[in-house]
């Protein structure tokens, strides 16, 4: 066995693991929504979280699968153009720039949490719904131009051990 078929067998021991702790949190938080995790505060981590695990799925599969030799020969079969390639790059970094907006979501949820706690969660009543539509329409900015893209894996070394993605 390579070297990098360890870090493949390592990643996907960690990687399933951090997905299934999200999922958990989320049970968590949604079994006692009407209690203890009422806040806006919880209501973007479970979006956000939702997001995360997403965003790692596509991207495992987009930038992260082709560099392990253990599982690449899979990409040799993608070195033409596709349409649903394309939409998964897109996805790849549309996912990370959502998630990074709803990061700052979350941010402004606790200034106004510690600055306003008496209008806390008025403000968060009506603001929960805008603020998520208003990051998933303002992520799409830094990333709408990939969606034109023609998107194909390449080979990258004369072995075939691995196959990397190239916009042309």
């Amino acid at each position: 066995m390579l070297f990098m078929d360890w870090t493949f067998i390592a990643y996907s021991i960690y990687v399933p693991f951090l997905i299934f702790i999200y999922i958990l949190e989320n049970a968590a938080i949604f079994k006692h929504r009407n209690n203890i995790f009422s806040s806006s505060f919880y209501k973007i981590f479970m979006v956000l979280s939702t997001v995360n695990i997403f965003a790692c799925l596509v991207g495992s599969f987009i930038s992260r699968l082709n560099l392990y030799p253990i599982v690449n020969s899979f990409y040799a079969g993608l070195m033409e153009f596709s349409p649903w390639l394309n939409l998964a790059y897109f996805a790849t970094y549309y996912l990370n720039c959502f998630s990074e907006f709803l990061g700052l979501f979350m941010a402004f949820s606790l200034f106004t949490a510690l600055y306003f706690p008496l209008t806390h969660n008025k403000i968060w009543e009506r603001g929960f719904y805008i603020g998520v539509f208003i990051c998933l329409t303002v992520s799409i900015a830094p990333v709408w131009n990939l969606l034109d893209d023609t998107d194909m894996y390449q080979k990258a070394s004369l072995d075939c051990f691995l196959y990397l993605f190239f916009l042309l």
